[in-house]
């Protein structure tokens, strides 16, 4: 093409011709958006593509883009055919008058003027008809394009517009998963406070159990002659082991002891064998543990007897106490 052209319309050649790089594209979305007539110029030199093709007035460059971009659609290579065929119908309804004499120059002039021939008035009227549709075929064209144009506009500020709402709707549900995930955060934290909590009270338990209520009582042999009488044992609810401690006067060291427990009617409640003596402070003593629930509210005798070395039992000591529950 050796059009002297400006450097907007060279911009939309190559737009058309689909040479524009992004930056120069973005540019010339912007023309359009910003006059109709940049739109209009963009129409016509489409047009004007089409019959430089037809023409073959168009580079090697021009040629391989133009047929690459026109002529892979249908519609493409139907407004090609439009062109061609309109150029070929004006092509020959041009009138030879360059090749003809004077004389014949002079019929021809006279035969403008309206002494022609009927055939070539009818092959005026042919080529009129042609133009007129040829116009009204780029006009309807161009009025197509500009629909389309609209169309794709408006699409995109559609999808815009959806893209905004969908947008503003992840970031509102962003907002929302934040929000729930410190919930849950906030949740886990109190969660694990209380576990550890439970786990340390757990280990305290554990550490430090509660030691059994000890009832401890001293017993002398015989009877205690005074006012009082028997010693009283005072068992509560709560007791859960019975110390007795019973001390011993007489002289003779045996092996191993018996310790018979009675009540005052002489039946038997509890006995244990293989019981040995122990140091005191004042002297030596045979020490009993037995549960106070097997021990009723009552009087009571221990009767502790010795292992002699011939394995005879002999009688050790009488101890007397009377148990009051409360």
């Amino acid at each position: 093409m050796t059009v002297n052209r400006t450097d907007e319309e060279e911009l939309m050649i190559r737009s058309l011709l689909g040479e524009l790089s992004e930056e120069e594209q973005i540019r010339l979305e912007k023309l359009f958006f910003t006059k109709d007539e940049y739109f209009d110029q963009l129409l016509a030199l489409e047009n004007e593509l089409m019959y430089d093709y037809a023409q073959g007035r168009l580079s090697e460059r021009e040629r391989s883009q133009f047929e690459k971009r026109f002529l892979a659609s249908p519609e493409g290579r139907k407004q090609a055919e439009h062109a061609e065929a309109f150029l070929k119908k004006v092509s020959e309804l041009r009138p030879a008058v360059a090749s003809r004499e004077p004389s014949d120059q002079k019929r021809s002039l006279i035969a403008l003027l309206g002494f022609q021939k009927p055939i070539f008035k009818w092959s005026l009227a042919a080529a009129a008809l042609v133009l007129v549709f040829g116009f009204a075929w780029l006009a309807f064209e161009n009025a197509r394009l500009r629909t389309e144009v609209r169309e794709a506009e408006a699409g995109r500020a559609s999808r815009q517009k959806d893209l905004e709402r969908q947008t503003a709707s992840e970031r509102v549900g962003r907002d929302q998963l934040s929000q729930e995930l410190e919930r849950e955060r906030d949740k886990r934290a109190q969660l694990e406070q209380e576990l550890a909590k439970q786990q340390a009270d757990q280990r305290m338990a554990t550490k430090q159990p509660s030691s059994p209520a000890v009832l401890s009582l001293i017993l002398a042999p015989g009877l205690v002659r005074d006012t009082s009488g028997p010693k009283r044992l005072l068992i509560s609810p709560g007791a859960d082991l019975l110390e007795i401690q019973l001390d011993i006067k007489k002289k003779v060291d045996y092996k191993s002891y018996r310790a018979v427990l009675r009540t005052a009617d002489g039946d038997e409640v509890w006995s244990q064998d293989m019981l040995h003596a122990r140091p005191t402070d004042s002297g030596r003593a045979v020490f009993l543990k037995l549960p106070p629930r097997i021990i009723p509210a009552g009087d009571y005798e221990l009767a502790l007897t010795g292992v002699a070395s011939n394995r005879d039992f002999e009688r050790v000591a009488s101890y007397y106490f009377t148990v009051v529950k409360r």
